[in-house]
């Protein structure tokens, strides 16, 4: 006697065969009127969902429990300031940026919330703090202080401009490096600016993103 797997598929593989047998060209011998009853005919005889997927997830799930709890970034275990399902979720939205993307503080406030503002700031603390995020700045321009006139910096190259902007006498090579570094102009507001009037009123505002710098666990995606 076969199972209820054997039965489902038999029945299936039987139905397809017949409508692989039927010609399309007898339908012609109908009127528009009952090929349209037809039509609703067929469409009105449902076929159950067995939610076969589901069932499948439930008993890997089963199988492989970890898969309920952080298992993308296995460092989120070591937060102790964020409840467990806060964790479960970061987990997930964290896998959704890839090494080299950017995150925003936007995607951690939907998982932590909106007016936890001290625990987005742990939060992003405690990725940088094991490399799975990294700073990277742009200089805003001075006028409408929103459009970037600076290519990505990383953390080094911000504290090289920094050491520049701070010191009161600079080589001719460091002014060389600073109008090459703030010679872009603003497409934003067509700002006037001068990188040397920069540094001495120091009106230098950084815009700050954190770039992905690790790739998700991809241990359990094919169990």
């Amino acid at each position: 006697m076969t199972n209820i797997l054997e039965q489902i598929l038999q029945k299936k593989q039987e139905y397809a065969d017949f409508l692989n047998s039927v010609d399309r060209e007898e339908f012609r011998q109908f009127s528009r009127k009952e090929l349209k009853e037809f039509d609703t005919a067929m469409y009105n005889i449902k076929t159950p969902m067995l939610r076969i997927p589901a069932m499948i997830q439930e008993k890997k799930e089963q199988e492989y429990p970890e898969l309920l709890g952080v298992h993308r970034f296995p460092i989120l275990k070591e937060i102790d300031f964020l409840s467990e399902e806060t964790k479960v979720n970061l987990d997930s939205v964290l896998a959704k940026f890839r090494e080299g993307n950017f995150i925003t503080t936007t995607a951690l406030y939907r998982v932590i919330g909106y007016a936890q503002t001290a625990l987005v700031e742990k939060t992003l603390a405690f990725l940088l703090d094991k490399g799975y995020i990294a700073k990277n700045y742009h200089v805003l321009c001075p006028c409408c202080v929103d459009y970037p006139i600076t290519r990505l910096m990383d953390q080094s190259q911000k504290d090289n401009l920094d050491a520049i902007i701070d010191k009161k006498k600079i080589t001719d090579e460091e002014e060389l490096l600073l109008e090459r570094t703030l010679g872009y102009m603003c497409e934003d507001c067509h700002g006037d600016f001068d990188p040397l009037a920069m540094k001495k009123k120091k009106n230098i505002t950084y815009r700050t993103l954190y770039k992905v710098m690790m790739n998700r666990d991809t241990s359990l995606d094919h169990v």
